[in-house]
């Protein structure tokens, strides 16, 4: 599962994105609506942390939690723990 904000955080919408677009046909693409959106808004405010930073990753977060917790990958780890300690659903960073 992919939530789709983060199609626009890693593509860069030309021939680089071949390779991504390959595994993300093999995958969920999870959209974002409100209820996340206000989770992620949540987590944000519990975790401590503020600013357009770390939207994102509150973002990938709250969707796990939509789905039940489960693991992230992630190549920013300590972000996505401290924002998954805020809620109490087993979510674990994968670093990647």
């Amino acid at each position: 599962m992919v939530p789709s904000i983060v199609l626009a955080e890693t593509l860069f919408g030309d021939q680089r994105d071949a390779p991504v677009n390959q595994v993300l046909k093999k995958l969920a693409i999870f959209s974002v609506d409100e209820d996340v959106a206000r989770v992620a808004a949540r987590l944000k405010r519990l975790s401590g942390m503020s600013g357009v930073a770390s939207t994102i990753d509150a973002i990938v977060v709250a969707v796990s939690v939509s789905l039940g917790g489960g693991a992230i990958l992630t190549s920013d780890p300590d972000d996505i723990k401290q924002l998954a300690d805020a809620q109490l659903l087993p979510i674990h960073p994968i670093v990647i």
